[in-house]
Parts: structure tokens; sequence; C-alpha cells
């Protein structure tokens, strides 16, 4: 009976080992056959199940690669040293190393690699040329390591991003907070599909689909695709809008290597059954044409290798002349290199063009450019990598800059990526003034004959006439209306600061600033509690730095314009109600800018009233009236620090009255004051308290008239006008 029972057991063990084997055969299988499909996330998840990979080098290299794909350096690397302590004989060991490496920004360790590599290879193949390309690529990104960032990166974050393919970012010409993109998500038309389109649950991807994104008070919207009429079992890419928004262009491509380029129009009343039609452009992806940018409804630029040019992927436009598109045109050498330069976006001004290149000035793969059209020179500017953190080891393209200049949304596929490509913001530590200019044919293209000008003229109700170039004639215009009211420029938040009816208000300030250019504007900038002391004043005058750049790309002179950040120190409307919560009136009335003119002589026979928000005394605030007072005439500050940019200090928390001025004639400077006194004596305590309590002797009183800063020459001048001037003399 024992015996029975021994030859039982054999036999479970015997199935069980061989079920065990079986089992352990096919999940090697499954993870072969998913990393021959591409489908590196799923294939990982098998090759780690599979007992006996740590046995077998290829099978090391293979999840290695896996690894890499899914940004996970570190983890190749480990694979690979384990492969080799195998004896792998696979050569490629060491690419694979080198890239890992370099993901990770080890450019050092990825050089040394590279070139233990490059021993490996036949000199002056393919693939040697290749790899020195590379060596000369680590050691430019080592020097780039050095250079001064230029702002900050952040993954837009799982509310837009998935772990498959999300790219080809484009904002909306007519609503700045609605975003469309392409991504390769679960949720694609068609499922799962193998290279002819057809179903394939198993080693099966997914084709891209078009969708949209709002961003309201800051808030992500969900995700929404496009409808069926538009989005495909192929891959649609969206590339575009025109100019009106009113038509929008995209590519249907099997392979997102070539394809046909579509245009869907937007309507109440279109018939959600029409058809998408081709699109009657030189663009021509059926050729391997890509990333469209539509500039205008007469010029287009796009990335192509149809024609002869200077090495892979080169940058054209093409002009629409007499209803017809004229033959693209390569932007040239400055632009283009032997190499690939793709996916272009041109500033509203078009003087400055953003793209991404694979060159040798890279970090790694392809990285974003910009170069700026020299109208001195008639050329393009030498090109500029914009650096770490916006650029990466991995491949950085698509950018498409925000309309205010402040930022760029971008595809990127670097560390941190939730899988494969995904969506990430740039915010600017400089502003982008060339997003705020307009023209409608850039300097750089060449007229088709001498008949062609650009001088198109605007209108408005002031009846200035002011030419686009913003190119103003020495001669001086003659207003027939001598008397303006200007009204505050409100706002609900920063992005919401050169809104439609606030972009009439700053045209009106340049064209009578042009008119008469003898006088300046005071801009002075108010905002609601939001955070912190330091933040909330800075960026006040940072809203107010947003209209100057309008002011100046207009032709105003710098030294015209005088900007005042207030913060929230000196509210027309209580901030907060009854319930300590911030008020609607105060969210209505304190977020805005003033607009003030300072040196009206009165031989210009000009009158300005500035309008002042109405509210009832209940909810008024007096700390505005007396700030507003006092800048009827002379004043008194006492200054407390100079800064190129924001001031990061405990005095802000100790005072409720700080204020951050800054003349535009002075680039990156940014003035602190406290007070805004109506005589000496007042100010002159301010800074005796300041001296006796921080043990400091830097404090300074500075005169101010009609809230703009007083040079020496002007308080002599002036004291006999203004007697505390001459008190301030005595004193100071």
């Amino acid at each position: 009976m024992k015996s029975i029972y021994i030859y039982i057991s054999f036999l479970i063990l015997f199935f069980g080992n061989i079920e065990s084997i079986q089992g352990q055969r096919g999940l090697k299988k499954e993870a072969e056959r998913l990393f021959a499909a591409g489908k590196h996330r799923e294939a990982l998840s098998a090759y780690k199940r599979y007992k006996k990979l740590n046995a077998e080098p290829q099978l090391l290299i293979n999840r290695a690669l896996c690894h890499l794909e899914c940004r996970q350096p570190d983890a190749c690397i480990q694979d690979l040293s384990a492969a080799y302590k195998l004896k792998s004989l696979n050569k490629k060991l060491f690419l694979y190393m080198a890239q890992a490496y370099e993901c990770k920004g080890d450019y050092v360790e990825a050089a040394k690699i590279y070139k233990l590599y490059l021993q490996k290879l036949n000199v002056r193949s393919d693939d040697w040329y290749q790899i020195v390309h590379k060596i000369k690529q680590c050691a430019y990104a080592l020097d780039m390591s050095h250079i001064a960032q230029r702002g900050y990166v952040e993954n837009l974050g799982n509310d837009i991003n998935t772990i498959y393919d999300d790219f080809s970012p484009v904002q909306s010409p007519t609503d700045q907070e609605r975003f469309y993109f392409s991504s390769a998500r679960e949720t694609s038309t068609g499922g799962l599909m193998d290279v002819s389109g057809l179903e394939d649950n198993i080693s099966g991807k997914y084709y891209a689909d078009m969708y949209k994104v709002d961003l309201r008070n800051g808030k992500w919207s969900s995700v929404l695709p496009f409808e069926q009429v538009l989005n495909s079992a192929q891959h649609d890419i969206i590339q575009d809008f025109s100019s009106d928004g009113m038509t929008m262009y995209f590519v249907k491509s099997t392979d997102q290597k070539t394809g046909i380029a579509l245009a869907d129009t937007f309507s109440l009343d279109r018939d959600n059954l029409s058809v998408p039609a081709a699109a009657a452009l030189p663009f021509k992806p059926e050729l391997g044409d890509k990333d469209l940018l539509i500039f205008s409804d007469s010029l287009i630029l796009f990335a192509s290798m149809s024609f002869s040019g200077y090495g892979g992927y080169d940058l054209y436009y093409s002009i629409k002349h007499r209803d017809q598109w004229l033959l693209p045109v390569n932007l040239g050498p400055k632009v283009n290199s032997r190499f690939n330069d793709i996916g272009p976006y041109l500033t509203k001004n078009g003087a400055k063009l953003f793209y991404s290149s694979d060159r040798m000035e890279s970090l790694g793969g392809y990285d974003l450019f910009q170069v700026s059209f020299d109208e001195n020179i008639n050329n393009w500017s030498q090109f500029v990598n914009l650096g770490l953190p916006i650029n990466s080891p991995s491949d950085d393209v698509d950018i498409e800059l925000a309309s205010d200049g402040l930022n760029a949304i971008f595809t990127s596929d670097r560390m941190g990526s939730l899988g494969g490509k995904d969506l990430y913001i740039a915010y600017f530590k400089d502003q982008i003034l060339d997003q705020l200019d307009f023209i409608d044919v850039p300097l750089f293209v060449t007229p088709v004959n001498e008949s062609i000008v650009i001088d198109t003229f605007v209108k408005d109700t002031t009846t200035v006439y002011v030419q686009e170039k913003a190119i103003v004639s020495n001669d001086v215009i003659s207003l027939p209306l001598k008397e303006f009211i200007i009204r505050p420029l409100y706002f609900k938040d920063s992005d919401d600061v050169l809104n439609g009816t606030n972009q009439i208000v700053i045209k009106k300030i340049a064209d009578l600033m042009t008119v008469y250019p003898e006088i300046k504007v005071v801009l002075t900038s108010h905002y609601t509690p939001d955070s912190r002391a330091d933040f909330d004043l800075y960026f006040s005058i940072k809203r107010a730095e947003k209209v100057s750049a309008i002011l100046i790309s207009q032709g105003i002179k710098p030294n015209r314009v005088f900007l005042v950040g207030c913060g929230p120190n000196y509210p027309i409307a209580i901030h907060n109600s009854d319930d300590g919560q911030l008020s609607t009136l105060a969210i209505k009335t304190n977020r805005r800018i003033d607009i003030n003119f300072i040196d009206v002589v009165p031989d210009l026979n000009l009158k300005l009233i500035p309008e002042t928000p109405m509210v009832v005394d209940k909810f008024r605030d007096e700390k505005w009236d007396i700030f507003d007072v006092n800048n009827l005439g002379i004043s008194f500050r006492v200054k407390f620090g100079t800064v190129n940019q924001m001031l990061k200090s405990e005095l802000l928390s100790i005072r409720n009255d700080a204020i951050v001025e800054k003349n535009e004639s002075v680039p990156n400077e940014y003035i602190y004051t406290f007070g805004n006194e109506s005589n000496y004596a007042a100010a002159k305590e301010i800074k005796t308290e300041l001296v006796k309590s921080q043990g400091r002797q830097d404090f300074i009183v500075v005169p101010y008239l009609f809230g703009a800063p007083l040079t020496r020459e002007q308080i002599i001048k002036l004291s006999p006008e203004y007697p505390e001037l001459d008190i301030y003399l005595k004193q100071e």
C-alpha cells in the first residue's frame, strides 16, 4: 500500500514539473514574441517571470533593452553587466551600455563605453561614423551642463499623459486654455492592431487618435477624443489650425512615416458624417513630409527630405501668391544641418524659430533649438541649444509656445516619463517677447517680386494709424480728440492679463504714446493675496511686464515705461468678506493694472483722465486712497533692495506696504521700497525704524513725483516748487 502512495506522489511531481517546464517555456516564448513586436513594457513583465533568464546572456540583453526603452537605465546597466559576466559575445552590449549611461545623463561614462564599442567596428563604416557622432555629442553635453538654465520643466502628469505615446501638442488659436494632441492610448479607435491594421490583441499596438483637453482655473479637464469621422483605425496625427481656428490640418498614416494630409472645417452646421478633404498644400506626407506649421493663410513651414537639402530632414517654407502655393524654399544652412531638422515653431512676429535637431550640438537624440532672423544681415543668427533642463539625453520635439511667451509645451521620452512619449511644459525664466508682436509676412520670406510691399495698417477708435511692424514716421500725427479716459486693465489671473479687452486698451496706449513722444506711462499692478509676500509682490510686476512688452514691441522706447508692483498691499476694495474668504468684489477690482501718464506738459493740449474702480465706502480700503492721493504730487519711499530676480527677504514679512518697481530702460533690475509717504519726515521715520531693527545702514529715502522716482538733478530743479524736496535735500 505504501508503494502505491510513493508511486502516485512520483507521478504528481513528474507531471507537475513537466507542466512547470512547459509554463516557463511558454513564458520565454511570450516574452520573445512581445520583444520582437516592440511591446517592451509587456515583454519586461514576462522576462521578469522567466526563472532561468539570469543564466541566458541574450535574454538578459533583451530585458536590458526593455529597461532602456522604458527609461530605466540603472536596471538596464545591471542586466548588461550580468550578461557580460556570462561572457556574452554580443558586441552591441557595449552600445547598449553606453546608451544607458547617456540616458541617465552620465556623459563621461557614456563616452568611455562608446569608445570601447568604436574599437569593435570597421573604421569609417556607417556605424563607426554614428558612434563618433555620439562621442562628440557627449563632449558637447558636458559643456552644456555648465550653461545657465533658461527655465524649468514639468511633466503634465497622468491627467494628460499615459503609459503609451502622447505627442504633437497644439494650442487652440482662439482659446488659450484649450490644447489638442495625439495619443496612442487604450481608448484609441480600432484597439490593438498589427502593422497591417488587423486586430491583434497579443502583439498589436494602439494607433494614435486626436484628443483635446482644457486648462480651466489651473486644472486640467477630462481628455476627450475627437469624433469618429476624424479619428480612425489609422494613426491620426494633429498638425495645426488655420489662423482663424476654423480649419484643422492633420495627417492620417499607417506607420507614422508616410500618410496623407487632410483638412477639416469646424462649423456648427457641419455634417458629422462628411469626410475631411485632402489638404490643398505643398506639404506632402505621402513623400515623408512632416510637422506642418500654419503661420498664416499665406505661409506654412514643414520638415521634408523630398528635396535636395543639406542632409536628412530639412525645414522649408512655402508662400501663397495669387491663390497659388509656390515651391517650398529651404531655410538654409544657418537653420538646417547635415542631420535631421524637424518640428518648426515660428513666433508670432516671425523673427524667432524654434525646432528640433539631432545634430552634434545636442545632449543626445533630438534637442530643441532656436534661431533668430537678423534683418541687419538679412540672415538667421547662430543656432542656440535651449539646454538643460528643457532638453534631455532623450528626444525632445514638437515644441509649441504659449501665446504669451511664458512657457511652451513639447514632447519628450526622457527619464521620468510615464511611458513612451509624454507631454511636458517648460516655464521660461525670460518671456519670449517675440510672441507678443504680429506680422503678416516675416522678414526671412523672399518677396515674389518688388510689387509685394508689407505695409498693412490697422485702424481703431482713436483714429490713430500705426504700421503693424511698429515703424513710426518722424512726422507727428495730430489727434482731433484731446481728452482721453484711460481705463485700468482688469484681469482674472496672470494668464488673463492680455485678454481681448485689454489688448484694445494697450493698443490705444501705444498709439497715444506714438503720437505724443514726450509722455511717459506708469503701469501700477495690483492683485489679491495669493501666496507668500515675496511671490505676490514679484508676480504683480511680472504682470505689468506683459503689458510693457507689447508697448515696447510697438516701438515705444523702454525709458518711457515705468512699472510698479504693489501686490495685495494697496487694495481699493477690502480683500476679505465677513466670513474671512476672498470677496468677489476684491477679485473684480483689486486684480488690475492702473495706467497713469507723466510728463504731460500743458502745451500738448492733452488731457488724460484715469478711470477709477467704483467701490462704495462700506467695502472700500483706505490704503489705496492714501496711496493714490500721495501719487498726485511728491511722495517719499524707503529703498531697501535692488535685485535682478525675485527678492526673498524677511523684511517683506515685517511690513505690509512694500512696493517693487522697474524702469524698463534698465533690464532685469528690480527696486524694492517701503511706504509711499506724502512728506519726508514720515519716510525718514520708516528708515530710522528699519536701521534700528535690522542693524543696516543701506536704507535710502527716495523722492517720487506722480509715482515715478526723481533723479538728483530733477530734485534740485523742482525743490523751489515743492518745499518737501527742499527739506529732503537738507537732510539727505
